[in-house]
């Protein structure tokens, strides 16, 4: 089995009405982005209606998933706001749980990093050449814990999508076992987001192209990482 990346890329203009969906999906990010201006509240409001598009993607995640090989993908049409909503919503505050436990880590090392500084200048009254080394570890904590983050992430909410149960974001092992089931076509898909990230900075040269950009490599990302999941998942 291998990851159809073209099948992926053809998946948001894959249908007569392809035009009418990337324009919903547009708006909702563009009002995302204008709210988030509001004083107080403009964070909260954000997230809240990006959790509309947080459900979509799931929605993706979730066809994929029951997709057969030859089967035509296309993006599914708008319908259960309410579902959408609520399942974006549930997926942003597994992402706030997993953030606040990275966050907690990071606390924990740098709490290691002082109690290790201190050791030392009790221990010689030199640590001039502690300071380099703390910070090539703390850039190595950040470096891998943020790619962990980068690939876990989606994969988790692919896991959730096809579960449908909350609890199922935190079924570490079964997420981790998929997700390194085929190494390869991870780095695949990350090649393809990178690509697609560089394509949505290009959009900033017409900005009312920017919430439409995004909104696509979201919906293609989500698809991506679902086939990543549905191969783990037969391994």
């Amino acid at each position: 089995m291998k990851i159809e990346i073209g099948r992926a890329l053809r998946m948001p203009f894959n249908q007569p009405r392809w035009f009418e969906t990337l324009l919903i999906g547009g708006i909702i990010w563009l009002v995302a982005s204008m709210v988030s201006q509001i004083p107080h509240v403009g964070s909260l409001a954000h997230l809240l209606i990006l959790s509309i598009t947080g459900g979509y993607s799931l929605k993706v995640m979730r066809e994929e998933s029951q997709a057969t090989a030859n089967m035509p993908v296309k993006l599914p049409a708008w319908d259960n706001w309410q579902k959408l909503f609520t399942d974006g919503l549930q997926l942003a505050v597994l992402q706030t749980i997993y953030g606040l436990v990275l966050a907690v880590l990071f606390f924990i090392v740098m709490l290691a990093l002082g109690a290790t500084a201190a050791l030392a200048n009790l221990a010689s009254g030199d640590v001039s050449q502690l300071a380099p080394a703390a910070a090539v570890a703390l850039f190595a904590f950040l470096f891998v814990g943020g790619l962990l983050w980068a690939v876990y992430m989606p994969m988790m909410a692919a896991h959730f999508a096809h579960e449908g149960r909350f609890a199922a974001g935190f079924e570490v092992a079964t997420i981790l076992r998929r997700l390194f089931a085929h190494p390869l076509h991870v780095l695949l898909v990350v090649a393809v987001m990178l690509a697609l990230g560089v394509a949505v900075l290009f959009s900033v040269i017409t900005i009312v192209l920017v919430p439409f950009a995004v909104f696509v490599a979201q919906t293609v990302a989500a698809n991506l990482w679902a086939q990543v999941y549905k191969q783990g998942a037969s391994r």
